[in-house]
């Protein structure tokens, strides 16, 4: 059975007894049912992970006492994968962010397009956050991805890009995906947009901005279906090259 995976920031400093947060400390004690004596992994998010063994619980706060020994740093996964797409409605949302973070994702944009339905709230981040740190306990990932502003297509595609990036647009006017190169490759842009699809606007403005389109199938896929779907297959053709 794997050892379970809890979050606390600022383990670069390395220290030898941890105050585990209150809220990582209920899962530990209350979901997880741990117990002293017990092994877990502390992870920071920022690619430093750390062994951990259950010293204390006081079941009143409730507050958890760590001993950390056997500290790691991991390096982040290159090329890194940043994901940008419309916000589906709802828990649809949650399930992207989550499975996403899982298969390796290293930024995410929430975009704004002309057929956008869904507009981020003020608390959207801290949200999206929590989801992504629960998603990186789950696969025992030590890095979190980052989450950017809402960015507009017609900003990034007036964006300078970078020799090293590579810009794929889910479109059902796109070819196959196509072989990438992954010697030298710095970065993979992924792109997705609303049910109601980009533009013809939108497309053209990502075209000229060197974008390549890719189709996902036939059919009109949901929002989430088609991030999943775009990143499980970049990801594969990226992991055949290295």
């Amino acid at each position: 059975m794997a050892v379970p995976w809890f979050f606390s920031p600022g383990l670069k400093d390395q220290p030898a007894v941890l105050d585990l947060a209150t809220e990582e400390s209920r899962h530990l004690a209350g979901s997880r049912r741990l117990r002293v004596g017990d092994h877990v992994t502390v992870f920071d998010g920022a690619g430093t992970t750390a062994a951990g063994r259950v010293e204390k619980i006081d079941g009143r706060s409730p507050k958890v006492e760590l001993a950390l020994t056997d500290f790691l740093h991991v390096d982040e996964y290159r090329p890194r994968i940043h994901l940008i797409s419309a916000v589906p409605k709802g828990d649809r949302q949650s399930i992207l962010l989550d499975m996403a973070t899982q298969l390796g994702i290293s930024d995410y944009t929430p975009l704004s397009c002309v057929r956008s339905t869904v507009k981020p709230g003020e608390n959207a981040t801290a949200r999206w956050q929590r989801i992504m740190i629960e998603a990186c306990k789950q696969s025992c990932r030590a890095w979190i991805p980052t989450i950017h502003s809402i960015e507009s297509v017609e900003t990034f595609a007036n964006r300078e890009k970078s020799e090293q990036q590579i810009v794929l647009v889910a479109d059902l006017a796109g070819g196959p995906v196509a072989q990438i190169a992954a010697h030298g490759l710095d970065e993979v842009v992924l792109l997705v947009g609303p049910e109601g699809g980009f533009s013809l606007a939108e497309i053209n403005q990502l075209q000229a901005a060197g974008a390549t389109l890719v189709a996902l199938g036939s059919g009109i896929l949901r929002i989430e279906t088609a991030a999943i779907a775009v990143l499980v297959t970049t990801l594969s053709i990226l992991r055949a090259g290295s």
